[in-house]
This record gives structure tokens, sequence and C-alpha cells, in this order.
């Protein structure tokens, strides 16, 4: 798989992550987690199909944040975005390039237990999936980009045997065109080139009006900066919008959902 020399690192070190036991939860307490979490695809449905997801953020391989990553500013983030009617919530949890925490995982489900909840990580292997199940997700990501179709297909039925909704990321014509034939729930397409890491919203238009007829429920990852960048994806016919540099960097994220919602 050709893979650009930056995405091509991190997946490394997603390995590497792995075999060094990141993902078996040793020190975590085990907790009763709710079974009654919605889901990403619930949450559109009760949103007049189109719902605001917003991510906890802290850093990037192209932008650092203005917040610490300390885990009592995870959780007053988190907060602020319930508070402010956020539809569903995206946690990173890769620590190396974005700051993650499987601890804020485990906070966020602690604290909500009723909103969707999306485990944000380059996931390759089953044991991401069941820290996901273990924490309290709802909801699992997977990149089309980074793995083989048939890996994608063999965790999509590893995560929906373990209850678990899945969120298939995409990039491209070919990505959308065979993403929409998988058991995925949701298909996220990422405004963010994987090869160069720019964006262009205009992607989420371009595929959505090539694939008009879908039987999924569709969200737009990565690049809104404005209430217009809203506006023009909500038009494109999408059924949502994941927001987390936007809010990373706000003064006041609770005033720029509230205005998210009103679109």
């Amino acid at each position: 798989m050709n893979l650009s020399n930056k995405l091509a690192d991190i997946v490394h070190n997603t390995q590497d992550l792995t075999s060094r036991g990141y993902y078996k939860l040793d020190g975590f307490p085990e907790r009763y987690k709710s079974k009654n979490r919605e889901t990403f695809k619930e949450a559109i449905n009760q949103s007049n199909n189109f719902a605001i997801f917003t991510e906890l953020k802290f850093s990037s391989p192209t932008t650092q944040m203005k917040h610490d990553s300390s885990t009592s500013k995870a959780k007053e983030m988190l907060k602020s975005f319930v508070k402010a009617g956020s539809d569903g919530l995206s946690i990173l949890t890769e620590p190396t390039y974005f700051k993650g925490s499987l601890r804020y995982l485990d906070e966020a489900t602690t604290m909500f237990p009723r909103i969707p909840i999306l485990m944000k990580d380059f996931i390759l292997y089953p044991i991401q999936i069941d820290a996901a199940k273990l924490l309290g997700s709802s909801t699992i990501l997977l990149i089309a980009k980074i793995q083989s179709k048939a890996n994608i297909q063999y965790l999509v039925d590893y995560a929906h045997d373990n209850s678990l909704e899945v969120l298939l990321e995409v990039n491209n014509a070919n990505e959308m065109e065979w993403a929409l034939d998988t058991k995925a729930d949701v298909i996220g397409i990422n405004n963010r080139n994987l090869d160069t890491f720019q964006i262009d919203i205009r992607l989420t238009e371009t595929l959505l009006t090539r694939f008009s007829k879908r039987n999924k429920p569709v969200i737009s990852l990565s690049g809104v900066k404005t209430i217009d960048d809203v506006n023009k994806i909500k038009k494109t016919g999408a059924n949502g919008i994941l927001v987390g540099t936007m809010l990373s960097n706000a003064d006041d994220p609770v005033q720029v959902i509230q205005k998210l919602k009103l679109v």
C-alpha cells in the first residue's frame, strides 16, 4: 500500500503502540458503561438529518492547538461541547501525533452515558476495537486509505460483533464507491488529502454529487473554519459535520457550537 511518508510514520507508530501494549488498558479501573449509548446514525436521525459532532483535539501533524492537553482541560472542553448541544463526541486517542489519550475517552464515556462517542484513532487491529468497547464507545473510526479492503471488512464485522458502530473514512471517489458497498454504518468524507495533508472542503460536494444515490448517512470531516463553510456543506446533502480545530482554537467553543446548531 502506497502511503505518504507522514501517514506511513503515523501507521508505523500505531503498530508500535499496539506491540508495546498501549491498547491493553492496563491500569484502567473497571467501570460500568452504559449499553444504551446512542450511535452517530441515531444522532443524525434525531437532528433533522444534519448533526454537529464535536472533537476533542489538542494537536495534529499540521496544527498546534492553543489549549494544554491536561485531563482537567479535556473534561472542561467536553463539558462545554455537550452543554452547547453537541450531537456526539469524537475523542482522539492517538498519543504521539495528536496528543490524544485513552483516558480522555474513559472520562468522556463516564461523564456522558448516553451521547454518541467515537474512538478516533488509526485502528488496524481487533485489540483497538476491544479497547473502544471496554471504554464505552458507541463508534469506531476506520480509514480506507491505510489498509486493504479485506481488512476493513474484517474489522467492520469484528466491530459489529461487539455492538459497535463503524464510521468509515474516505478521501476519493474510488474509496467512496467501495465504502458504500461495505457494512459500515456511516461514511465520513475527509476533506484533508492524507497524501499531502492539504484541505479542500469542496471534496464533500464533489463526492456527494457523484454518489447522489446512497444507502448510508455521510458526514463531512476536516476543514470547517466558518459558518459559511457549514452552510456550503449542508447544501451538498451531507448529513452532518465533525469539527475539531475550529473548537480547539476558539475562545468560546460553546458560542461556536451554538451558532453551528443554527445553520
